[in-house]
């Protein structure tokens, strides 16, 4: 094993660009991952 041979574990990794809040059947919709109320819920918090 070398510094130059390392790689993350396979799966370990996944895009950082996916469109959260966009509907039901997107898995991630309605509150985009944020749950209910609380001040990480709201926006600009």
């Amino acid at each position: 094993m070398e510094l130059s041979n390392l790689r993350p574990a396979e799966g370990s990794k996944h895009s950082d660009n996916f469109r959260r809040g966009r509907g039901h059947g997107s898995g991630n919709g309605k509150t985009a991952g944020k749950g209910h109320k609380g001040q990480k819920a709201r926006s600009g918090a």
